[in-house]
């Protein structure tokens, strides 16, 4: 269904490009890149790019970008995903557009998990950010 909080719900089946709606004025465009790979970008509601900071904030702030940002990454007829965004320095980050790919990855879809490999970073008094 719908969620409330966009104008448009993100599916691979409309045509290309597709333009998601959120509330509070920024817009999300998939472009199909190909058969395997969706580029979103992100844009103020007066057009111009949201930055790569501002795009991080509304990951850390704002649960209904968080909930685009999800959908993005989920909706889609892949089995398993490789979500990935441009690399990035701090003295670049407000110039450059927050964007990010998801590509299809089927060895993802059967790769066993490994429960141990970061065990040691999550002890009770660590700070994850």
């Amino acid at each position: 269904g719908i969620n409330a909080e966009y104008g448009v719900r993100s599916t691979l089946e409309q045509p290309n490009p597709l333009t998601i709606v959120m509330t509070g004025g920024v817009t999300s465009r998939m472009e199909e890149v190909s058969k395997s790979v969706y580029k979103f970008i992100f844009y103020n509601d007066d057009g111009s790019k949201l930055s790569y900071c501002a795009g991080l904030e509304l990951l850390k702030t704002s649960e209904s970008f968080r909930s685009l940002a999800k959908e993005s990454v989920i909706d889609n007829n892949f089995a398993a995903v490789f979500w990935e965004l441009p690399p990035v320095s701090g003295g670049i980050c407000e110039e450059q557009g927050f964007q990010f790919i998801v590509a299809n990855a089927p060895s993802l879809s059967t790769a066993r998990t490994d429960k141990r490999a970061f065990e040691s970073h999550f002890t009770a008094d660590a700070v994850v950010t």
